[in-house]
């Protein structure tokens, strides 16, 4: 199944699920009558970083899903895109570029850079 802008729209707007998280936790550990230990509160923010992890790997594949990006581009994608590479590799090599003198320990030392 590919995917559209609307998916990509309702993953972005999933990830902002995560401040609720971190607003919970926070509540959590400073408004709730029960003291969290440093081990509970460290156990719960790295929950909260795993779970904004697995929503940004989801985000980005969505990404490159809706724009045909990696291992969803077509094939025909993929060859213009190789196309389009070597055509700038080519007209690199044909350039005259300017090599920088490089300059010698000695040149350093008497702060002639």
């Amino acid at each position: 199944m590919s995917k559209t802008r609307f998916d990509l729209e309702n993953d972005i707007m999933n990830v902002w699920v995560i401040k609720d998280q971190v607003r919970t936790l926070l509540w959590r550990m400073y408004d709730h009558p029960e003291i969290m230990s440093e081990d509970e509160q460290m156990n719960h923010i790295m929950a909260v970083e795993y779970s904004l992890d697995l929503q940004c790997a989801k985000l980005m594949d969505t990404y490159c899903q809706v724009f045909e990006l990696n291992e969803y581009a077509s094939a025909e994608v993929k060859q213009r895109r190789a196309d389009v590479l070597a055509a700038i590799e080519a007209k690199a090599n044909k350039e005259d570029l300017p090599s920088f003198p490089v300059k010698s320990k000695k040149a350093k030392k008497q702060g002639k850079l």
